[in-house]
């Protein structure tokens, strides 16, 4: 999947001093109410980032979510994400294709444009920017608000949807923006950042219900020590471990399961994962005193 930008060349101004923040973080955590069966239906659920992945030089954070209040039961999903400066990347792990799904710096007349291979026969869902604001969250911060309609739709501004810097889309489709001019699916409800909730669309509730949440996750760093050697894709891998150290090593599918757990060490470290059904893998390596970690992909 590939997405196009459109840009008709008409400039906006909008209010300086907006505190620029992140979509693509482990401090960040939104909730949901998804109306589409089977599993999630009617319920509300949690989504946060985590685990840290090496992909093509880049570095992506895997999409959980949870319907547990206290996250003891967990569920990855198989896509991940990462944000450089100002647009969202998105990472389908099941072809290993990478679309945009936002640009925080679209201005006036400019749009984007998801392509819609689910839906037959297949079209692009454009989102032209209507217009663009501050809007100031519940912290005292201010975020750009971009609103978009698609020119498919023009019943009166009914589709007219909006999303916020470092939050997304604000009412349907947030980490599918593909679908947010449709009318069923994923409708955003809160939005947290380090604890602290700061937007939602449904204020009193979000505070009552989800104020002594646990974060999803502590922040670990990157491991900088860790150096590959080796990744040819026949499902071996080696690298090389720089400091003498206590390392924990996982080998997981894209569901997040742990399928074994090699013994490392410092100096040259060989997996294989030969003896495992073709498709993509993950070896993430764990300095337990620094607590910092490292995670690979792995094609067999």
């Amino acid at each position: 999947m590939k997405n196009k930008q459109f840009f008709c060349g008409i400039l906006f101004l909008v209010p300086t001093l907006l505190l620029a923040q992140k979509m693509v973080s482990v401090d960040n955590r939104w909730y949901f109410y998804d109306l589409s069966p089977p599993k999630y239906y009617s319920v509300e659920f949690a989504a946060f980032f985590k685990d840290s992945v090496e992909v093509n030089g880049h570095f992506y954070y895997q999409l959980y979510r949870t319907v547990d209040s206290a996250y003891r039961h967990v569920e990855p999903s198989k896509v991940f994400y990462r944000e450089e400066k100002g647009i969202v990347y998105r990472l389908n792990n099941s072809n290993n294709s990478e679309d945009t799904i936002y640009n925080f710096d679209l201005k006036l007349g400019q749009s984007i444009a998801y392509d819609r291979p689910d839906v037959s026969p297949t079209y692009q869902t454009i989102a032209i920017v209507y217009s663009v604001d501050t809007v100031k969250l519940l912290d005292g911060s201010k975020r750009r608000k971009i609103s978009v309609y698609n020119p498919r739709f023009l019943s009166g501004g009914y589709y007219v949807r909006s999303f916020i810097e470092g939050i997304g889309n604000i009412e349907l489709g947030t980490f599918a923006p593909e679908q947010i001019f449709d009318n069923v699916g994923v409708v955003f409800r809160c939005f947290y950042q380090k604890g602290q909730y700061v937007f939602g669309n449904h204020e009193g509730r979000c505070r009552d219900i989800y104020q002594n949440f646990p974060l999803s996750t502590q922040k670990i760093e990157e491991l900088k020590n860790l150096r590959l050697i080796q990744h040819a894709g026949d499902g071996t891998i080696i690298f090389h471990l720089e400091n003498a150290g206590n390392y924990k090593c996982k080998v997981f599918n894209a569901l997040g399961v742990t399928l074994f757990a090699p013994a490392i060490q410092q100096g040259t470290n060989h997996i294989s994962i030969t003896d495992l059904p073709k498709g993509i893998y993950f070896v993430q390596v764990y300095d337990v005193e620094k607590k910092k970690k490292k995670t690979l992909k792995l094609v067999h």
